[in-house]
């Protein structure tokens, strides 16, 4: 059921055809931020999943290395994230349908499990996000907050355009290459702060994907570098891959919203 209502969404985008782009290069020239972000989305609304192998650099306080993952994820939630030892062997995974989440340190036999929060799905992470907002990331793109104004302004003679969006506690630039309408980094300030850098582009069919994805967090002090060796976009993805039971002899810890035990026992 998942893998044909994957289907019927991706056949659905392509038939709308390549979305048209904003001429920009015409010097003074007005650019429409709205309509430049529309575009954007468009184009990065075409990914809907990804398998793929590759390498998640960290750099945090008390957090550094560099391990091989696994990651699979599609819209608009759902997530398999794997870090894997040095013969490829999973030393930890973590599942998620975007409502649940399990996951199974292997080198410590533990089992944990609860609600798909924020919390609970960075658990492996040294920085905290929404499900859909780590599988937009994943996916090669760059989340965008609610907005009350927008600006734009022409770069590199009409090559990139930063978009800037503002409005209550959340303001974000987004810079944005003209001629495949890809994000190229995004800066996002509020609440929840980061930057993100989308580069290494290649061709997955009609589909530039970024192969180096880079996550700046200040807050946290830390840095995210993925780099996907091999990743496919827009394949089909088993609903088993998100499903995740403790193996016998695990030690089953049950979280709440806020990533704590339900209970004392650990």
């Amino acid at each position: 059921m998942f893998n044909r209502l994957l289907w019927f969404i991706f056949l659905s985008i392509v038939s709308l055809g390549c979305p048209k782009r904003v001429e920009t290069g015409r010097l003074g020239a007005a650019i429409d931020p709205k309509e430049v972000l529309d575009l954007t989305s468009k184009v990065e609304g075409q990914v809907l999943s990804i398998k793929g192998e590759g390498r998640l650099r960290v750099e945090a306080p008390g957090s550094k290395g560099a391990p091989q993952v696994f990651v699979a994820a599609a819209r608009p939630a759902f997530l398999r994230f794997e870090v894997l030892g040095f013969f490829g062997q999973p030393e930890a995974i973590l599942v998620s349908n975007g409502k649940s989440f399990a996951l199974l340190q292997n080198d410590q036999r533990k089992y944990f499990r609860g609600p798909a929060s924020p919390e609970n799905i960075s658990r492996l992470l040294p920085v905290v996000l929404p499900g859909p907002e780590l599988v937009r990331i994943l996916l090669g793109a760059a989340p965008r907050g609610a907005a009350e104004d927008y600006s734009a302004q022409p770069l590199d003679d009409g090559q990139v355009v930063l978009v800037t969006l503002s409005g209550g506690q959340h303001n974000q630039k987004l810079w944005i290459r003209q001629r495949d309408d890809r994000v190229l980094k995004s800066e996002v300030r509020g609440p929840v702060s980061y930057d993100l850098l989308f580069e290494d582009f290649q061709a997955k069919g009609p589909i530039n994907f970024p192969h180096k994805i880079t996550l700046f967090a200040s807050s946290a002090s830390a840095v995210l570098e993925l780099r996907y060796r091999e990743v496919g976009v827009n394949v089909d993805l088993e609903p088993s891959l998100f499903k995740l039971t403790p193996p016998e002899g695990a030690n089953v810890i049950d979280l709440d919203e806020n990533g704590r035990p339900r209970s004392s026992a650990l």
